[in-house]
């Protein structure tokens, strides 16, 4: 966690900045590797017909696809999300901070097993940069899984629900307080 993020316990205003921890995204990629190779192993020892062939492929590219994500992780340095007096930045979606005046709902929910904040601005797609095809390979699917367009998974950050709880406490202005969950 980096020095900033610290649990003070007082929710003092001020900005606390949330990295990945790295030690969690080793053991992923760890177990992602192993899980997606069982499958090829399987293949190469002959023990699967043709359909079962290409369900375990499929497979190890779930796996994959999931290592190649923990191995982005594994290059950031710095905070990925920062909550302060001016609002929320999350470098994943782009650089920009969005102000609290552009935020007219915000609060944390639970999905797939996952943390996220939920970040609703009044334009959402003007916080997204780059808008390539990743960001809107995102979109896309929070759209189909009835999520909000901006959310910010907190699964593999360096932080509790605590203290993101804290740090929005300290930082939400009045028209938001008793939006955050």
């Amino acid at each position: 966690m980096t020095e900033s993020s610290a649990d003070t316990g007082a929710g003092e205003r001020g900005t606390r900045h949330f990295g990945y921890g790295r030690f969690a995204a080793m053991v992923s990629a760890l177990l992602l590797a192993g899980l997606a190779a069982v499958p090829l192993a399987a293949i190469a020892k002959g023990e699967a017909g043709p359909a079962l062939a290409l369900l375990l492929v499929a497979t190890s590219l779930v796996f994959l696809f999931g290592l190649l994500i923990v191995a982005e992780r594994l290059k950031w340095s710095g905070p990925v999300l920062s909550i302060g007096p001016e609002g929320i930045c999350d470098r994943r979606i782009g650089p920009a901070m969005i102000p609290w005046e552009r935020i007219r709902q915000i609060h944390l929910f639970r999905a797939r097993s996952q943390l996220y904040l939920a970040v609703i601005p009044d334009d959402p797609h003007a916080f997204i940069d780059p808008p390539g095809r990743l960001a809107a390979f995102v979109v896309r699917v929070n759209t189909l899984l009835r999520m909000p367009l901006l959310s910010l998974s907190l699964t593999g950050l360096d932080a509790s629900r605590r203290q993101i709880v804290l740090a929005l406490r300290a930082n939400l202005p009045a028209h938001l307080a008793d939006e955050e969950g």
